[in-house]
């Protein structure tokens, strides 16, 4: 298990300098759990969200459930956030490659470690969450990606896919308060010039407006520190 090398008071003054609110509230879980090295990472991710948000002009309030309030403007939304482990299949994958120099070599399917493609763990996340998002606001899940080669932009697009199914066959009412996945990678895509991505779901019943949505879109690049 590889644990970030990250000191909680240095994360924390760095939260609090960008002028994030309710930031001891957070301190307080990370301390709970410094012995804790998954649970560990998974709340360190949680701040280089919020911070990531908050430097790109929204508003954000650590709290307990969901994780993040957000203002954007007149808006008020709230984000979940997920982070995704580094996977046995990622090691597996990893491996293969460096056997394999000279040919394409298939990477990222989790179905014979996990039981699941990794689209379907996005799903399934989604799903789970539904409890922990609020009526009658927009809600987002971030989801940040220790899982390079399983859980990229690739597959965001079948997630949103049937994510929408789900919500238009009337399964998973909950769904509906769900509008859109972000995704923060460790990997920079050269070609589209970011590792931050935004996937709206439509057909949710409550909408951003367009200027949210833009605001979203426009966030290329998250850092960890």
């Amino acid at each position: 298990m590889i644990m970030f090398k990250t000191n909680i008071d240095t994360h924390c003054s760095k939260l609090k300098r960008d002028q994030i609110q309710a930031v001891n509230t957070y301190r307080c879980r990370l301390e709970a759990n410094q012995s804790n090295y998954e649970k560990f990472n998974d709340l360190i991710f949680e701040g280089w969200a919020a911070d990531m948000l908050q430097l790109n002009g929204f508003r954000v309030t650590f709290r307990e459930s969901p994780d993040l309030s957000i203002r954007h403007s007149a808006v008020q939304f709230f984000a979940e956030v997920k982070h995704f482990r580094t996977k046995e299949q990622d090691r597996i994958d990893q491996e293969n490659m460096n056997r394999s120099r000279e040919r394409l070599v298939t990477i990222g399917d989790t179905s014979a470690t996990e039981g699941l493609p990794a689209w379907e763990q996005v799903v399934a996340v989604c799903k789970r969450k539904i409890p922990q998002y609020i009526e009658d606001v927009p809600n987002i899940l971030i989801i940040g990606s220790s899982s390079g080669h399983c859980i990229d932009d690739a597959i965001m697009p079948t997630a949103i896919n049937v994510l929408g199914e789900c919500i238009q066959r009337g399964n998973n009412e909950g769904l509906m308060k769900l509008n859109g996945l972000m995704l923060l990678s460790f990997d920079y895509n050269i070609s589209q010039k970011r590792s931050v991505y935004f996937f709206p779901i439509h057909t949710s019943h409550i909408t951003f407006s367009q200027e949210t949505l833009d605001a979203l879109h426009a966030i290329r690049q998250w850092k960890a520190f």
